[in-house]
């Protein structure tokens, strides 16, 4: 069967409910842009915004830890990246997001759509379809934590791959806040906005899951700046995550809530639990 269908309605590879009473399937979407209110610049805008605004967290927090004279002003930004800068960039988008939803005469609960009687059934086939990409960059964040330079540097101190503002901090910010944050706001982003209105503005399901999969891959770009082997690496798998996680949106109908909830556990393990179980076990 073929996945790419052109047109400006296409024929679905995945299923999507059907009817043009919700606002955020193809089909209303469709409606939207033959009448002018639909372009690309929003979704690309809102596809690639993240990358700029963590790279930006980075290069601010190297030059606040250069101005304080501490020893590895790089690599103390870069795990301040990975584990703070993520939170004010939920933040922006999130803002953003609902002030151009109301510019649409939407709101977020228009893009997480009813979920409530399919949850276990959605969330059980996540797991099948999600699980063998998950294997892979859970090894990837395994790797990265035990190999990235800042965990040789013995100068950064004990707690080398935790959050750079302490363990405590980890614990309350990385383990248990950002996951919920950005599993939330980046399957708004991403999926909910994004993914609908590139697929109707392209004709084809595979090149809009692929995009906004690129978008998502070059935001995790930024967490590896001070390697650019590691920035490869991370960018590559987390872009094979962003497709795994668009077919999955299809799949389950658009219903966003348990890509919610497997991102934030996806997010509090590999972002919160392994570095902590790592430096608990004496490594870094």
């Amino acid at each position: 069967m073929s996945l790419m269908t052109p047109g400006a309605t296409p024929s679905p590879a995945f299923p999507v409910s059907p009817g043009q009473s919700d606002p955020n399937t193809v089909a209303s979407l469709a409606a939207r842009r033959a009448s002018g209110k639909l372009g690309w610049r929003w979704p690309l805008f809102f596809c690639f915004m993240r990358s700029p605004l963590l790279a930006a967290g980075f290069a601010i927090a190297a030059w606040v830890y250069h101005a304080a004279g501490d020893a590895h002003p790089a690599l103390l930004a870069q795990a301040f990246t990975r584990y703070d800068t993520p939170l004010l960039a939920d933040m922006v988008c999130l803002g953003l997001l609902i002030w151009r939803l109301r510019r649409e005469g939407l709101t977020l609960k228009d893009l997480v759509r009813p979920t409530r009687r399919r949850l276990v059934r959605d969330l059980l086939l996540g797991v099948l379809i999600l699980a063998p990409v998950a294997g892979v960059v859970g090894v990837f964040n395994v790797l990265y934590a035990v190999f990235s330079p800042s965990t040789a540097l013995q100068g950064v101190g004990g707690a080398a791959i935790l959050n750079p503002l302490g363990a405590p901090w980890h614990v309350v910010i990385t383990l248990l806040i950002i996951p919920i944050t950005s599993g939330a706001t980046e399957e708004l982003v991403y999926r909910g906005y994004a993914l609908p209105r590139l697929e109707t503005l392209t004709g084809r399901r595979w090149l809009a899951i692929v995009i906004m999969a690129a978008g998502f891959g070059l935001q995790h770009v930024a967490f590896s700046l001070v390697d650019w082997r590691l920035a490869v690496i991370g960018g590559f798998s987390m872009l094979g995550v962003g497709v795994a996680y668009g077919i999955f949106y299809f799949v389950a109908r658009q219903r966003l809530l348990p890509l919610m909830l497997l991102h934030w556990q996806a997010d509090f393990v590999a972002l919160g639990l392994v570095p902590l179980l790592l430096t608990l076990l004496g490594v870094g």
